[in-house]
């Protein structure tokens, strides 16, 4: 019996080596798939597999849109696309893109109006398939030669404000008024010399509205020579009615 225990000890403590070491072997197993587990979520979001311009390319015709296309079709929640930006920049930190993106399935887009040759850069942000946002950014070159009177916006815009290719607003113009002509002195009106009586009277005329003539312009008025003629005839007769009157005076006894 006693032979029998000593051979069957070393028996068992290989066993609980063994479980020991499985034991060991699932808990190294565990953390490692916990360790992994955030890297596995990380690359199953969508990435970037082109661009219209591509990354350091040089466009040599006229360009109205960005355009990206991601390996999976975007994530949209709702009619706008909340989380989504497509920037493009000058050199001189200026924005250049309209502030919409429009998304149909993986690809985003939305319009630029560039200004003139030069270096642009592009930043974009998205919503992956998986409900992540991811981002990046990249250059291009541009040189078609045209030049783009556009202006210049330090902020980016918000979808639906004026950008950088809106439509310029027509200038308002005041309307002026013309100067009033002076009318032309009437053929009834009174002359500089006349006299103040013919004009006032003229004046009153012209207020009620009758049909009246001037006294002035009558065509019987006399002259203002023979007024002087028969004033002088006048004085004359009694001068000389007086003189006779004296002498018959002197001549009575």
């Amino acid at each position: 019996m006693s032979t029998g225990t000593l051979f069957s000890a070393p028996t068992d403590r290989r066993g609980v080596a063994r479980i020991r070491s499985r034991a060991a072997l699932a808990a190294t197993i565990g953390l490692l798939a916990a360790l992994t587990a955030p890297a596995t979520s990380a690359s199953a979001h969508d990435t970037l597999s082109s661009a219209d311009p591509a990354a350091g390319t040089t466009v040599t015709e006229p360009l109205d849109t960005i355009a990206l296309t991601f390996t999976e079709d975007l994530l949209v929640l709702g009619e706008e696309a909340n989380g989504f930006a497509i920037q493009v920049l000058s050199a001189d930190g200026n924005h250049l893109a309209s502030g919409c993106v429009d998304v149909a399935g993986p690809v985003a887009e939305t319009s630029v109006a560039l200004p003139s040759d030069g270096e642009y850069a592009v930043r974009w942000q998205v919503v992956s398939s998986d409900g992540h946002p991811i981002s990046g950014e990249y250059s291009f070159a541009y040189a078609t030669g045209e030049t783009l009177d556009v202006p210049a916006l330090a902020d980016p815009p918000v979808c639906g404000a004026a950008w950088a290719g809106s439509e310029p607003e027509p200038e308002m113009t005041t309307m002026t008024e013309a100067p009033a002509e002076s009318p032309e002195p009437s053929a009834s009106a009174p002359a500089a010399g006349e006299d103040a009586e013919t004009g006032s009277g003229a004046n009153e005329n012209a207020a009620s509205g009758g049909d009246q003539t001037d006294p002035a312009s009558d065509d019987t008025d006399i002259p203002l020579g023979g007024i002087v003629i028969g004033t002088l005839a006048i004085i004359g007769a009694a001068a000389l009615v007086i003189l006779m009157a004296r002498r018959r005076s002197r001549d009575l006894p």
